[in-house]
């Protein structure tokens, strides 16, 4: 089975967070491609580098979620 493609990353990104009644908008561009990238496209990988990055986001009180951000949580999670 193939992994999710760039943008196809970044919708489902979106959609979680909507139905989670988050703010879609959270990850901007360059944070999705960074989730991706990290991703590989695994659904289960792509959830692990963005909830860690959800965290180190909270931690650093920061009202966007950032592309080192998640750069940083795909480290935490040993994806890079």
């Amino acid at each position: 089975m193939a992994g999710l493609d760039e943008a196809a990353s970044a919708a489902y990104v979106r959609e979680m967070l909507a139905k989670a009644c988050g703010d879609p908008g959270i990850f901007d561009d360059a944070a999705l491609a960074s989730a991706h990238g990290a991703s590989g496209g695994s659904v289960r990988r792509l959830n692990a580098v963005v909830a860690n990055a959800l965290m180190i986001g909270m931690q650093q009180q920061a009202r966007a979620v950032t592309a080192e951000m998640v750069r940083s949580a795909a480290e935490q999670a040993w994806l890079l």
